[in-house]
């Protein structure tokens, strides 16, 4: 028996429309992500940014994360979510798994990776990175001038240090060679 040629029309015309029907969805959705995206300030983008990257946030980032959630952008998956506290901070995820892909590609074509750079410009680490390492080579430079047995023994110590360090990387990359063999045999 032959199959009816109007009935296998309808069926692909039908499939036709809908995978029409999907990419038009598809279409509003990154639309309404980009909306989305440019109504948040370059500080709660980094948060977000920072969620999805690595599903961790600085505590630091409290005001800015309690915005967000408010916003219904954060998610609380164990419902801990609380403004003071950091219990939180390792339930927390973006409200929708396809705006984090979202953010994900839109990491790749916009500059977040400048962003985060010049957030991290400003933080306290680059505040006090050279007054502290110019008073540690201070304080050291007085010990080594002035208690030469120290320096002695630390000289020492940097040596063995130094003359151990081939043989601490040939037994990790083999520990970590035969980790890898194992998986992809258990594989």
């Amino acid at each position: 028996m032959k199959p009816d040629s109007s009935l296998s029309r309808k069926i692909r015309s039908s499939s036709t429309s809908q995978a029409e029907q999907n990419q038009d969805l598809l279409v509003k959705e990154q639309n309404i992500y980009y909306e989305i995206w440019n109504s948040l300030t370059p500080d709660e983008q980094y948060v977000l940014y920072d969620l999805t990257h690595d599903g961790l946030v600085n505590t630091r980032n409290l005001p800015i994360i309690h915005r967000l959630y408010k916003k219904g952008l954060i998610s609380d998956n164990e419902n801990t979510f609380t403004a003071h506290g950091d219990s939180f901070i390792s339930s927390l995820d973006i409200f929708n798994e396809r705006f984090s892909h979202f953010i994900d590609k839109l990491a790749e074509t916009e500059n977040l990776k400048k962003l985060e750079e010049e957030i991290n410009a400003t933080g306290t680490w680059h505040k006090y990175r050279t007054p502290l390492l110019i008073t540690l080579t201070g304080i050291l430079l007085f010990v080594f001038i002035t208690q030469q047995q120290t320096y002695g023994e630390v000289i020492g110590v940097l040596g063995s240090i130094a003359a151990s360090l081939p043989l601490i990387l040939r037994l990790m990359n083999t520990f970590f060679t035969n980790r890898s063999a194992n998986k992809a045999t258990a594989a």
